[in-house]
């Protein structure tokens, strides 16, 4: 993962380590990515890994069930990784909230989960609003239970208002952060499609979604009329034969 402001590259893999690679000039006016070594400390496959948005951390999700939230420790000059239990089984994606505290994860325990990655390190001991205080790193926030299979992949809307998860029973979900039940848990929007599973989420503007996946075609998926969409693929080339499947009902987190 890139991060914009930072020009900072992270990477993990299934040698359970992460790296941050740094651009530095070199001789002869030409640049080389110097990597910086994180321990994450798993026993596990590191199998995704997302700047924060301010670029002041990463997360890391494994094999292990575990996430990693990582930040840099200047005394030591080193990365330190914080870690919590967040799945029963493996940890397929990440996606941070515009706010850098609040972070959502996938797993192919057909689960989505919303933790919070409050750094002390990083965001200081600053009460939130009422004079509490804020919530511990991996607190669970908020859990779906919805799908009836693996979670590929989650994302945010750009203002934080809706998170969006895909899973491999071809449905696209989408908890509005706004409106909530009497639990006080998310309203869940699903919609079911004919398409095959979707791998990826993209959200381009805060009414608009992108999904892509086994199809090998994108699908466009669009907020209108109080209700999220199939609105179609982005190939006007090709033939699209398979429109939504259905909008359920809106739902609380289970």
């Amino acid at each position: 993962d890139w991060h914009p402001e930072t020009n900072k590259l992270v990477s993990c893999s299934h040698d359970r380590n992460a790296y941050v690679w740094t651009e530095e000039s070199i001789a002869g006016g030409k640049t080389t990515w110097k990597p910086s070594l994180c321990i994450l400390q798993i026993n596990r496959a590191a199998t995704c890994v997302k700047w924060s948005p301010q670029g002041n951390k990463f997360a890391v999700g494994s094999g292990a069930k575990i996430v990693s939230i990582c930040y840099f420790e200047d005394l030591n000059n080193w990365w330190v990784p914080k870690q919590f239990v967040a799945h029963e089984s493996t940890v397929l994606a990440l996606a941070w909230h515009p706010n850098n505290t609040v972070i959502a994860t996938a797993s192919s325990d057909c689960t989505c989960k919303l933790y919070s990655a409050n750094l002390k390190e990083i965001e200081g001991k600053t009460k939130v609003e009422g004079g509490a205080k804020p919530p511990r790193l991996g607190e669970l926030l908020a859990e779906f239970r919805q799908p009836s299979g693996w979670v590929h992949d989650v994302a945010w809307s750009p203002t934080g208002a809706v998170l969006a998860f895909c899973s491999h029973d071809s449905t696209v979900r989408f908890a509005n952060m706004n409106e909530r039940d009497a639990q006080g848990m998310p309203l869940v929007e699903e919609v079911r499609v004919r398409d095959l599973p979707f791998r990826s989420l993209c959200f381009v503007s805060e009414t608009s979604l992108i999904a892509a996946g086994d199809d090998a075609n994108p699908v466009a998926f669009s907020f209108s009329g109080g209700s999220w969409k199939r609105a179609g693929v982005l190939d006007k080339g090709a033939a699209d034969a398979r429109p939504a499947a259905g909008t359920g009902s809106a739902t609380r987190a289970a």
